[in-house]
């Protein structure tokens, strides 16, 4: 995977998420959850990579998530706990470190699996092996 990566906007990774069907960033959704999304999220060889924070009710905290999505087909899932990082900053370094460092073996297990289960095509999901 390339070491190349660039800004975009939310509203391109709702966009995405949306035209794949998905309801990830519905307006229930995330006022159940209280999530938070950043302005911006970081592409990178056909996925999109952001941090969310969500906070279930007034007596716990805030928590954030690192989140990935395909670009081609919408799906989003998690890298590592769901609300593992207790800052923001905490989020972001782990994400930097993600992405500099090509620790995605994510993409292969759950990207994969949740295209499965929905049959959706999309060309970034690996490809099985021919026997």
């Amino acid at each position: 995977m390339s070491r190349d990566f660039e800004s975009m906007p939310m509203r391109e990774v709702i966009e995405a998420n949306r035209n794949g069907f998905g309801h990830f960033f519905d307006v229930e959704a995330r006022r159940y959850f209280r999530s938070r999304v950043p302005d911006y999220a970081i592409r990178q060889d056909g996925y999109a990579y952001f941090v969310t924070s969500e906070k279930f009710d007034d007596a716990t905290g805030r928590k954030w998530t690192i989140r990935f999505m395909c670009l081609e087909c919408g799906t989003i899932d998690s890298i590592g706990e769901f609300q593992k990082y207790l800052t923001g900053k905490a989020a972001r370094t782990a994400l930097r470190s993600v992405l500099l460092n090509d620790e995605k073996p994510h993409i292969e297990t759950f990207h994969h699996h949740k295209v499965q289960l929905q049959r959706i095509v999309c060309t970034n999901a690996p490809k099985k092996e021919a026997q």
